[in-house]
């Protein structure tokens, strides 16, 4: 789908001018810095002009979205020191938290460990982050709710949430709070059980930031 503009000219007695109206649409997908950035227009031919934005123009986008974005989740991260009961289990958990947002394929630790760099290293200090009670989830979680309950504006009179579900299948018999349950994906004519935990997750929707978001 194209976007349709229209060529103007302002003629005067000694000069001509001619203008193309840029939509606004394909300005804000683009990330266009108003009054900073210079482009070229290149022919191609009678029925294609080309408009090039210069190389320096597209890294610094590309470097000031990446730093923001790892800014705003150090922050975050760095408000939760308080739920971990080590600075470097802290630390740990900071870098395995990196490696999930970037890590390919299913989130897994293994997923983690790979993305971060460390597949190489000696996985036992990973694994123990997750065992007994060296993080307090219930605080860590804590700042997330609260982080995201100070971003929503004051002018939204709802809240919107998301509520989901999900089923994951065990084998050990001492899992904490696996039970027996029906299994979602067997067949409709026979009800089939199987050993597992189900969470439920639920997300909070930024309204007024989605349509920043979107462009």
């Amino acid at each position: 789908m194209g976007y349709l503009t229209k060529i103007k000219i302002i003629k005067r007695a000694k000069s001509e001018h001619w203008y193309v109206n840029f939509p606004a649409a394909l300005a804000q997908a683009i990330e266009f810095q108003q009054g900073e950035e210079v482009v070229e227009w290149i022919i191609e031919d009678h029925q294609r002009l080309v408009l090039q934005r210069s190389d320096k123009s597209v890294r610094d986008l590309k470097k000031t979205a990446s730093e923001n974005l790892k800014d705003i989740f150090g922050t975050v991260f760095l408000q939760c020191k308080a739920a971990f009961t080590q600075s470097r289990t802290w630390k740990r958990a900071f870098e395995l938290a990196e490696g999930l947002l970037v890590c390919m394929g299913r989130s897994t630790v293994t997923g983690m460990i790979s993305a971060t760099g460390q597949q190489f290293k000696d996985w036992s200090a990973i694994y123990r982050l997750f065992r007994g009670v060296r993080m307090n989830t219930e605080r860590l979680f804590s700042v997330i709710r609260k982080n995201v309950a100070d971003a929503i504006s004051a002018d939204e009179r709802e809240i919107y949430a998301h509520m989901d579900d999900t089923l994951f299948r065990k084998s050990g018999t001492k899992v904490e709070g696996a039970k027996w349950m029906r299994d979602p994906l067997g067949s409709p004519f026979q009800t089939n059980l199987i050993w597992g935990q189900r969470f439920i997750q639920l997300s909070l929707s930024l309204c007024h930031m989605m349509d920043t978001w979107r462009t």
